[in-house]
């Protein structure tokens, strides 16, 4: 999450030589300083190039390779889980429509020419095959490429021409099987239209289901957050003040609730796989660490200690405060 000039075995096969390299107040543990650019809440999200600028990537097949394969599997698994409208596409071409055909002349009070498709396909489906080559040297996931797959998808149903049954030198017969695949057609777009509907609106559902469960009243609400920004508020912690954080849940995962508190955090403490409260209890130069955060002005220092069980007795924090009755809890310094 935060790379440094010196971690050459995070490169891979880049040239590094970052012009904004985040400050680093202390090596061990890792403490940053994001006051260079004290933007938005967190500022190492607010512009990620800023930090990572003059960073230049070079290709290796050798390191590309695997990443491409799984990327392969992924594409499979993708159209697998998407077959609805592959199979429409290959019913319709079994019910006799086809693609990338010239039309017929236009007849009965139109203008007499020939209208040749073709050519505006051509640009969306190849739109969407670039989005997917560029994802697959990255990560195929769905929200990655599904614009890609519509693009694609959606132009081949566009460059289908059904029979036209407006000739009269056709037999009836012939414009009765033109007219019934057309109206077969129409049905089936329906039919997938629905379905991609229904199955929308089963997520929104069961989404739904699930924060009601959760306890959020609706979708943009978390009681946890609102209830760690009014905690910080009765510390006297108050909007622009500067502040703090520690651990990936409070720092990278989860810190909606300085946003609400309306507070900037311009000091992390980078504690990325440990829990919060072994990490702090086991960290021999702790009182260090706190007075190097307490010097860059912070109000307090806010972390996530999970379900751990913070003892009062214990003088390492003896002086953190639960915030409102969540698992985050706040140390004051300044």
């Amino acid at each position: 999450m935060h790379l440094q000039p010196y971690q050459t075995g995070q490169f891979g096969s880049s040239e590094v030589h970052l012009k904004h390299p985040e400050r680093e107040l202390m090596h061990t543990p890792l403490v940053l300083s994001y006051a260079e650019m004290p933007y938005g809440t967190y500022p190492d999200w607010f512009d990620t190039t800023y930090w990572n600028e003059q960073i230049k990537p070079h290709f290796s097949l050798r390191q590309d390779l695997p990443r491409a394969t799984r990327d392969s599997v992924l594409f499979v698994r993708y159209l697998f889980n998407h077959p609805e409208a592959l199979l429409l596409l290959a019913l319709l071409l079994l019910l006799g429509a086809r693609a990338f055909v010239a039309s017929r002349p236009h007849l009965k009070g139109e203008m007499w020419g020939t209208r040749r498709d073709g050519a505006f396909w051509l640009v969306p489906l190849l739109l969407g095959v670039a989005i997917w080559c560029i994802y697959a040297i990255v990560n195929t996931e769905e929200r990655y490429v599904t614009v890609a797959y519509l693009s694609m998808i959606l132009t081949l149903f566009a460059a289908l021409r059904l029979p036209d049954a407006q000739s009269e030198a056709d037999s009836p017969a012939a414009r009765s099987s033109a007219a019934n695949l057309r109206f077969t057609a129409s049905a089936l777009i329906l039919l997938l239209a629905l379905l991609a509907t229904f199955e929308s609106l089963r997520t929104v559902f069961e989404d739904r289901r699930n924060l009601s469960v959760a306890g959020h009243p609706g979708g943009w609400y978390s009681p946890t957050m609102v209830h760690v920004a009014e905690g910080l508020e009765s510390l006297g912690v108050k909007p622009g003040d500067s502040v703090a954080c520690i651990g990936h849940t409070a720092c990278l995962n989860n810190h909606y609730w300085a946003r609400l508190a309306g507070v900037r955090i311009l000091t992390e403490i980078y504690d990325p796989e440990t829990p919060v409260y072994p990490f702090l209890a086991g960290l021999p130069n702790r009182d260090e660490v706190i007075a190097t955060v307490r010097a860059q002005g912070a109000k307090v220092l806010v972390g996530d200690f999970d379900n751990a069980r913070v003892s009062d007795s214990d003088p390492a924090f003896r002086n953190w405060q639960q915030l409102g009755g969540t698992t985050f809890y706040a140390l004051p310094l300044n």
